[in-house]
């Protein structure tokens, strides 16, 4: 598998800009590119538990928490399945049925007792996102809308420490081929004992407000605007009615997407409650392109969020992950 593979490129070319590549690539651990599945279904043949390094007791891991309704039976795609697909409404044959909704064999059974505290926070916010798609239309009418919506909201007595950490400890087992986990002890240590931490300067988590219609799990992905000449390697996991972004590395330090911010309320104490406000993009999800959130509308007729007219490019994607 080759950087190519791992590869979503916008922008008026048709060839990846090799330029951007390179600086890219430069940027990225040795062997990140080679792919393996972040969230393996069947224990491997050598586990190791991605938090600890154990290699005993490897549990299932539910991403996000079963408690946030993540228990359900289903279809698995791969991103190959995505790209064969006729139609937007058409996976054909493809795809696998799975039972018990998205996990994978990732953490002892000691690392994932120990993360179970943070599961309440993640429902929290999860529940008031529900309530907030009460405000919505249906999925089938923000999805025939040619600009995106963005919602003025307030997420009333939740935890965000306790929530952003359990968000962080999903965010670390999709980021696992990116060695995280050994560049950055200190994430770690703060999803398994709630000390307060500052992530990286060229970290960030963002959230959306996302009503589906699809899911996505998917590990590290290179994004390369090759109009605006910027890069950035992330994670995306979308559960509706949430989907977030966790960004790796990034040539640009602006905001490279509609996600708002959460990596602040990493220094925040896991039992300190709060009403946060702010606005939430409408962020759909449709494709299996991460960091996607177009509409329908949109997809079709080439759009951006704000309803302005893309520039015709290529798109290639990595076949790592769960859709």
């Amino acid at each position: 598998m080759g950087i190519e593979d791992w590869a979503m490129v916008i922008g008026p070319g048709t060839d990846i800009d090799q330029v951007l590549l390179a600086e890219a690539t430069a940027a990225a651990p040795p062997g990140v590119v080679e792919g393996g599945k972040v969230l393996p279904r069947r224990k491997p043949e050598n586990p190791e538990c991605v938090f600890c390094g154990s290699t005993s007791e490897i549990s299932r891991e539910h991403i996000p928490p079963r408690s946030a309704g993540n228990s359900f039976a289903g279809w698995e795609h791969t991103a190959a399945d995505w790209l064969e697909r006729e139609s937007l409404d058409d996976f054909g044959k493809k795809g696998s049925h799975i039972q018990g909704g998205v996990w994978g064999y990732v953490l002892c059974r000691t690392c994932n007792s120990r993360t179970s505290r943070l599961s309440a926070g993640y429902v929290e916010v999860a529940e008031r996102a529900v309530g907030l798609l009460g405000q919505l239309p249906s999925v089938d009418v923000l999805n025939a809308e040619a600009h995106s919506r963005e919602l003025s909201c307030v997420l009333k007595g939740v935890r965000p420490g306790l929530f952003v950490r359990q968000l962080l400890s999903h965010m670390l087992v999709l980021g696992s081929p990116w060695g995280l986990v050994g560049r950055h002890p200190e994430l770690v240590d703060s999803v398994l004992n709630g000390t307060a931490v500052a992530l990286p300067s060229q970290m960030s988590i963002g959230m959306v407000l996302c009503p589906g219609p699809y899911g996505l799990s998917s590990g590290p992905m290179l994004h390369i605007d090759s109009d605006l000449r910027r890069w950035r390697w992330f994670v995306e996991l979308t559960h509706p009615p949430l989907g977030f972004e966790f960004v790796l590395a990034s040539s640009d330090p602006a905001p490279f997407s509609p996600v708002t911010g959460m990596q602040g309320f990493l220094e925040v104490e896991e039992s300190y409650r709060a009403d946060i406000s702010g606005n939430l993009c409408v962020g759909l999800k449709n494709t299996g392109f991460p960091g996607d959130w177009r509409t329908r509308t949109q997809i079709e007729n080439r759009l951006n969020l704000d309803g302005t007219t893309q520039e015709p490019g290529l798109h290639n994607y990595s076949d790592d992950g769960t859709i």
